[in-house]
């Protein structure tokens, strides 16, 4: 990857293709801060570091999210030999939850590690806006068109794109067999401001 013409900060939020995107751009997968919010990532940098970076990220509809988001940690349950494997939110997440369901209702604690805030049912939305919620990122691309959204963050970053890897994605079915209409409807209402702030539907 030629260096970009200008500093970039990428706000990751969880399951939205970050990884393959970090991977296209050489950034660190593992990164330390890799899941703050925009605003922390503010604190963090400094007012001179931020304002002259391109600050871009990418949101995805959130049935589709948290289905990918629980297949992750259970298509890996038993991959492991150790039992307590992964960050401290998988473990969480495997010794609360035995199916889709348990997920979306027992799962539903904050759990704070070094790299980020993890919450099943924080809104994308957050992530990307200040205290005042004022959006402090300059792109939003979307998972469902990754690629060419991705195409417009280097350009504007002035690099060559690439074509995005295949890498930690989660194998599973249709995200809306997953659902029942009452888990459905408590997604949409507790997503109610992604919904609205990316005019997200379930289905779609």
């Amino acid at each position: 990857m030629v260096p970009a013409l200008r500093p970039s900060i990428f706000v990751h939020i969880q399951k939205t293709g970050g990884t393959a995107v970090r991977s296209a751009l050489g950034m660190e997968i593992y990164a330390e801060r890799k899941h703050f919010l925009a605003r922390d990532l503010r604190d963090v940098y400094g007012k001179a570091a931020w304002e002259s970076s391109f600050k871009f990220s990418f949101v995805r509809n959130p049935w589709d999210r948290l289905v990918s988001w629980w297949s992750m940690i259970d298509n890996h349950r038993h991959a492991s030999t150790a039992a307590n494997s992964g960050n401290e939110f998988t473990r969480y997440v495997r010794q609360r939850a035995q199916s889709f369901e348990e997920f979306l209702t027992r799962c539903t604690d904050e759990i704070v590690e070094t790299d980020g805030r993890k919450h099943i049912f924080r809104d994308q939305i957050d992530y990307l806006v200040d205290d005042k919620g004022k959006l402090i990122v300059d792109f939003v691309g979307r998972f469902e068109r990754l690629q060419e959204d991705f195409d417009q963050v280097t350009a504007r970053l002035g690099v060559p794109s690439a074509t995005l890897p295949r890498v930690n994605s989660s194998q599973h079915a249709a995200y809306t067999s997953y659902y029942t209409p009452a888990m459905a409807e408590e997604v949409g209402r507790r997503y109610a401001r992604d919904i609205l702030a990316f005019s997200y539907r379930f289905g779609d």
